[in-house]
């Protein structure tokens, strides 16, 4: 996954859970910091598709990807009214943009 343009969304995503991630030791601190593997990324990209992704995956311009997400009425994830952006389930992305003629 490409460094994410808003981190603290993502450190917030992984802290409740919603995708996996382990922790390593700071080399300065020591403190325990996120670190993702490869497994993790695959896990994330199974579950949820970003805007970007949408793009690559699609063809599609992303704003209209967005555009045509609103149109069905899937919003962005958002469980219990925390926002991680522009961050949709795969599931509700596929069954929306698959089922249209690009």
């Amino acid at each position: 996954m490409q460094q994410s343009r808003d981190k603290g969304r993502f450190l917030a995503l992984i802290a409740a859970g919603h995708t996996p991630a382990g922790t390593v030791p700071h080399a300065g601190t020591g403190k325990p910091v996120p670190y993702v593997t490869p497994g993790d990324i695959a896990a994330f990209r199974r579950r949820f598709m970003t805007s970007s992704m949408m793009e690559r995956e699609f063809g599609l311009h992303k704003r209209t990807c967005l555009a045509r997400l609103r149109a069905a009425g899937v919003t962005p994830f958002s469980p219990d009214g925390q926002d991680y952006g522009f961050l949709y389930e795969r599931q509700d992305v596929e069954k929306v943009l698959r089922s249209v003629d690009s």
